[in-house]
């Protein structure tokens, strides 16, 4: 499989222009420098005004990949095992923190 920019997958799917991409992207490196904790895709579906999953619907769509809301997946017993006690309590303490 051959490799694709970003800039022009999402321009192919029409997800941005080149031209939103590259505005984007200087943007959001200003705000990362400002210190914002976003993605690029994050700061881009913003700027574009979709909430980020139904960009990443969009964006898992143009990739040919199943969109899967994590949130809403029940995990099996044996991968809930696997999780680190400190990085599970870490992943609650930042839910609890943007909730």
């Amino acid at each position: 499989m051959a490799l694709v920019s970003i800039k022009n997958l999402l321009a192919e799917n029409d997800l941005a222009t080149p031209a939103q991409f590259e505005d984007c992207s200087k943007a959001w490196r200003v705000a990362v420098d400002s210190g914002s904790q976003d993605s690029l895709l994050t700061f881009i579906a913003r700027e574009r005004g979709l909430s980020e999953d139904v960009f990443l619907q969009q964006l898992a769509k143009a990739l040919g990949w199943t969109y899967l809301d994590l949130a809403k997946m029940d995990p099996q017993a044996e991968a809930r095992n696997k999780i680190s006690t400190k990085v599970a309590v870490f992943c609650d303490m930042e839910s609890a923190i943007y909730e």
